[in-house]
């Protein structure tokens, strides 16, 4: 009996927890990377039961020197970021900057109180060195996760930035990164509380790098 060679490909990646990784052409590859990632490479060295204060700290700082000029960036708090398909369970963060991996903090199941979803991460104002670099966000959850590359990003000294997404209808979502106000009438998880202004990027589509499928 002759077995394919996809369903081999299938059943030694189960047997060995590797990912098979969907370009945006919509070719395979077979990643070998093991499906765990060690702690080092996920999170910062900072206590898990470190107060809520002090772990967003840690986030904010990892990428800027306490010197260095730097622009900051979160998402905005959309409602379907809360619901189901591939822009949810878990909103926008930025998942590499120049091919630098963001951590985060590990959390303790012995310390509730101190537990940092990723929305919580991705409503802290991430500090980014100013000047052009690339960018990688990551939406959705576990073996459905969504990577949205954007390249060539300018980053100007003090001003604040967005990541925001366009529905269109029909259509692909497309992500825009954009300078914002707060609009104070709103509470800070309503996304109308950001007011959108001069858009640096637009028009990227959503899951352009590659989504992630883990067999």
């Amino acid at each position: 009996m002759q077995i394919k060679p996809l369903l081999l490909i299938g059943l030694f990646g189960i047997l060995s927890g590797c990912q098979v990784v969907t370009n945006a052409d919509n070719k395979k590859s077979v990643s070998m990377l093991p499906l765990h990632i060690p702690d080092e490479v996920r999170y910062l060295n900072v206590s898990p039961k470190a107060s809520i204060e002090e772990k967003r700290e840690a986030y904010t700082n990892q990428l800027v020197s306490s010197a260095e000029q730097y622009a900051t960036i979160k998402t905005i708090p959309y409602e379907f970021f809360q619901g189901s398909g591939s822009l949810s369970a878990y909103p926008y963060t930025l998942y590499n900057f120049d091919q630098k991996r963001v951590k985060f903090i590990e959390n303790s199941m012995l310390s509730p109180s101190t537990t940092m979803t990723r929305f919580d991460y991705s409503q802290s104002k991430l500090k980014l060195p100013v000047g052009q670099h690339d960018l990688v966000f990551v939406s959705g959850v576990g073996s459905h996760s969504y990577f949205t590359e954007i390249k060539n990003v300018t980053l100007e000294a003090n001003k604040d930035y967005v990541i925001g997404v366009d529905r269109i209808p029909n259509g692909k979502a497309q992500v825009f990164i954009a300078e914002y106000e707060i609009d104070s009438k709103f509470k800070p998880n309503e996304p109308e509380s950001i007011i959108v202004k001069k858009r640096i990027i637009q028009g990227i589509e959503h899951g352009n790098f590659k989504r992630v499928s883990v067999y």
